[in-house]
């Protein structure tokens, strides 16, 4: 059995390689779209970064809405932005 503390980081190192990962895939998923649609790849690179960082919004709120928790939602998506923009 691995210790608490061990098994944190292994948890958390295998999260930021998939995170590595995902951000290498993502650079050259935009590069292969502003070829292929003319668009800029500033402007590509400017939509999948809205796109990505607003994914932790949409899952807390779908995930708040979807539980038994119902009244919670507004709240939460209300201290989100909140949040966001400070």
């Amino acid at each position: 059995m691995m210790p608490e503390a061990l098994e944190l980081w292994l948890e958390f190192a295998l999260a930021a390689a998939i995170i590595v990962f995902a951000g290498i895939r993502l650079s050259r998923y935009g590069d292969v779209i502003a070829e292929k649609t003319g668009l800029g790849r500033t402007w590509i690179g400017v939509l999948l970064m809205a796109a990505v960082t607003s994914l932790p919004e949409l899952i807390t709120g779908a995930s708040s809405v979807t539980s038994s928790t119902f009244r919670t939602s507004p709240w939460a998506m209300f201290s989100e932005v909140a949040c966001l923009t400070c």
